[in-house]
């Protein structure tokens, strides 16, 4: 299985889930020291730059584009299923990450009250993130186990490569474009 080892691509989604929950984590640490504090605001950017940057360039590529075909290759709904619901969570999660920055750039422009629409929108999305990650690993994994064959997860694990590879790829020459 190459890069993966034994443990399989579904595995390393769900390791790419506890990386984010790390995030998350320090995200609600920081909400729950700011009383009187001074607002960590870079902070604060940089776990959004990290959680759309990785979740969206990374993460759920490998999801979207080629764990949720492959099920659907394999029966499991995509309209009005398991895996056009969490579609539609992810692009919710987007809908959050894009609120987020909006409320950071105009609490940064000193809108007095966009620290407060910030906090309340970062809480709902590490709270809504989490409850994801939760179905996702619980729900569709648990099915994709049951549904794919060694060499299905052969042939997902060496597209998550791909997906690995083409991102760093796209990364590089964005960095050198800088």
């Amino acid at each position: 299985m190459g890069y993966m080892g034994d443990a399989g691509p579904l595995q390393a989604l769900i390791k790419e889930h506890r990386v984010l929950g790390v995030v998350l984590n320090a995200l609600d640490l920081e909400m729950q020291h700011l009383d009187g504090q001074p607002f960590p605001m870079e902070s604060f950017r940089q776990a959004l730059d990290f959680l759309t940057n990785f979740t969206h360039h990374w993460h759920l590529i490998k999801e979207e584009e080629r764990l949720f075909p492959l099920l659907w290759e394999k029966g499991v709904p995509l309209e009005n299923g398991p895996l056009g619901k969490l579609m539609a969570e992810h692009q919710t999660a987007r809908n959050h990450l894009a609120a987020i920055r909006t409320h950071l750039e105009a609490a940064q422009k000193g809108d007095p009250g966009a620290l407060t629409q910030l906090l309340s929108e970062v809480r709902v999305h590490v709270a809504f993130t989490r409850e994801h990650m939760r179905k996702e690993e619980h729900g569709v994994f648990n099915v994709a186990r049951t549904l794919l064959d060694q060499q299905d997860m052969e042939r997902l694990a060496r597209e998550f490569e791909e997906v690995e590879q083409e991102q760093i790829r796209l990364s590089f020459h964005e960095w050198h474009r800088v």
